[in-house]
């Protein structure tokens, strides 16, 4: 597969069309965000992985303390007939100091548009005292 310069844009958009719609808590978007079968993978924040949009969905929505993701620093790559993306996220935690991970995103190409088929938090860094990092 070759990107071409449309597509990039395209999947930079659905990643911070992401953002906005956690932040927002706009679940319905999820729809245009996820395959249904995506996989959700917070595992490095300690959280167990969960799969299908509805189980997405039901995690996410379970956040209590409002949330402000900005995602930056994305880089699309193609490996091996796959698209991926990787991106910086910076989202203040409860205590207002800023939790810092690197998201990887398995997007794929469907029918009506690109969508994440797979988002895994690979790394984290938390402020605090002595600075976490998982």
């Amino acid at each position: 597969m070759t990107l071409t310069a449309e597509d990039t844009q395209e999947i930079n958009q659905l990643i911070y069309r992401y953002s906005y719609a956690v932040d927002e808590r706009d679940w319905d978007a999820m729809a245009d965000i996820f395959t249904p079968d995506a996989v959700f993978d917070s595992s490095a924040m300690g959280l167990a992985p969960v799969t299908g949009l509805p189980a997405i969905v039901a995690h996410l929505s379970k956040r209590s303390v409002p949330t402000a993701h900005l995602f930056t620093n994305l880089v699309v790559t193609e490996e091996d007939g796959e698209v991926f993306v990787k991106a910086r996220g910076l989202n203040p935690d409860p205590e207002g100091r800023i939790v810092v991970s690197v998201v990887r995103e398995k997007v794929v190409r469907t029918p009506a548009g690109w969508r994440i088929a797979a988002q895994t938090a690979v790394s984290l860094l938390r402020p605090g005292p002595e600075i976490v990092r998982s």
